[in-house]
């Protein structure tokens, strides 16, 4: 059995999931992506970008991604 501090804190993450998907969400739908890209889509396309410090304290820079990705990164940037 869950303790009582257990389950609010699983609502608390379920809560805070569901606001921040929307606000991601509302964004593709202010930047029209949702015209093009599904969702999962989207998703999926951000899953894959990724960042990398050159040297310690040194510049970030992108890693090696899908057209698809840059091209969705470009839009949302």
């Amino acid at each position: 059995m869950h303790s009582d501090y257990s389950v609010y804190a699983t609502e608390l993450i379920n809560f805070l999931s569901v606001v921040i998907t929307t606000r991601v969400k509302n964004e593709f739908v202010k930047l029209e992506l949702n015209k093009k890209y599904s969702y999962k889509a989207i998703f999926r396309y951000l899953s894959k970008y990724k960042k990398v410090r050159t040297k310690d304290g040194g510049k970030w820079s992108t890693t090696t991604m899908l057209i698809a990705t840059i091209h969705t990164m470009r839009l949302i940037a």
